[in-house]
């Protein structure tokens, strides 16, 4: 009988032992983790190459005594699984954005200014307060003090849209992670002050900052350097792709809804002295909201040296590309309104992107499979999503 307690307790154990990293995590939906648990950590440094904010005894003087710009790079990677199995709440995230143009470290009036502006921002879009105190007790898929795998490990860059946190982007930041991928990501911030300029310039400043984070990655034994992919949402697409028409070291990209394939971007992005769409080898991925007035796609189809793949999705928004859209459709009232597909539409963007990058960047065939089959054989709704693959200069719908 003893023999038999035994036994029956050890199979318990062992049995929610492994229910505690085979289900869901609480914001992902139906998204299935990968064999990682998933590490955070953010490094905080400076570029001394450009200097940052103004003068205080002359404030319309540019300021150049020590005054480097200020990065705040987020890290997302893959990381031992343990017996713990404590996880990092959402306001953990949101602490980071009160140091995001600063010098010093995070402490408590950092935290208090992160949560004080991020509460502004949604509750100026009538978001319930309670919604978010809700939101910021949420559990993500970090464990603290996450200890990392040894790798190396592919480095995945992501760019922000205009003026945002990588605090809107934490899911597929997660998820990538947990697949088996390090993730840095930096606020889109201006050249000279907080505020990013909706300019040539403001595509160059965050060209820089990826710049910059590329060579950061080298000190980190457990980045595999030469295997590179770049991830870009709304305005923050058009660094990537820059940073893809000037960097040969890069394996693949990806744009989620970009600014890159919206007709009254397109002009901006031409500027940049770095234009020149014949030097895009490199698989690309655009994602898109379908039939929005706004597309327009002459950028990406101008990529005739690159294999595309442009797909669009059904029934969603602009936000619905962000963490915030997920997470809004788990927490009734948060906003306003919810499209119906927001959670369908988060986890498909989230899927197709990781598969992408495994197909082109770890060589997975299995995954490339995947991009292969028609929606319905990824089993997607009909009509859901439309996509289009282009070859270089052959094209081919599905």
């Amino acid at each position: 009988m003893k023999n038999n307690n035994f036994i029956l307790k050890l199979f318990i154990f062992i049995f929610f032992f492994d229910l505690s990293y085979s289900q869901p995590y609480q914001q992902w939906g139906g998204l299935d983790p990968g064999p990682y648990a998933i590490g955070y950590k953010v490094i905080q440094r400076v570029d001394h190459s450009r200097t940052f904010g103004v003068r205080i005894d002359q404030p319309n003087k540019v300021n150049l005594d020590d005054h480097p710009r200020p990065l705040q790079v987020n890290i997302w990677y893959p990381a031992l699984k343990t017996d713990s199995t404590e996880q990092m709440e959402y306001e953990e995230y949101i602490g980071w954005i009160g140091t995001i143009g600063k010098y010093h470290a995070l402490n408590d009036e950092a935290k208090k200014a992160g949560k004080d502006e991020f509460y502004k921002y949604f509750i100026d879009r009538e978001v319930p307060k309670e919604k978010l105190d809700e939101l910021m007790k949420m559990r993500t898929a970090v464990v603290k003090n996450g200890q990392q795998e040894k790798g190396p490990f592919p480095l995945i860059l992501f760019a922000p849209g205009i003026g945002d946190s990588p605090a809107i982007h934490t899911i597929i930041c997660e998820y990538l992670a947990s697949h088996g991928y390090v993730v840095a990501s930096l606020p889109s911030m201006g050249w000279m002050s907080r505020e990013m300029d909706l300019t040539t310039l403001g595509i160059e400043t965050q060209v820089r900052d990826l710049e910059c984070t590329i060579t950061l990655m080298h000190e980190y034994p457990y980045v595999d350097i030469h295997r590179i992919g770049v991830v870009g949402f709304s305005f923050g697409s058009c660094a990537a792709l820059i940073l893809a028409m000037r960097n040969i070291d890069l394996d693949a990209m990806v744009s989620l809804d970009g600014s890159i394939g919206f007709k009254d971007r397109i002009a901006l992005v031409k500027e940049s002295l770095f234009y020149h769409p014949e030097n895009v080898r490199i698989p690309f991925l655009h994602i898109n909201v379908m039939e929005n007035k706004r597309n327009d796609l002459s950028i990406i189809d101008s990529l005739h040296s690159s294999h595309r793949t442009i797909i669009g999705i059904k029934g969603i928004e602009h936000i619905n590309f962000t963490s915030i859209g997920m997470i809004a459709g788990m927490i009734p009232g948060f906003w306003k309104s919810i499209e119906l597909n927001a959670k369908l539409g988060y986890e498909t963007m989230c899927r197709y992107t990781l598969h992408f990058l495994n197909a082109h960047i770890k060589e997975e065939k299995k995954d490339l499979k995947y991009l292969q089959n028609t929606p319905q054989e990824n089993n997607l709704p009909a009509g859901f999503t439309v996509i289009r693959v282009a070859k270089p200069d052959v094209v081919q719908n599905r």
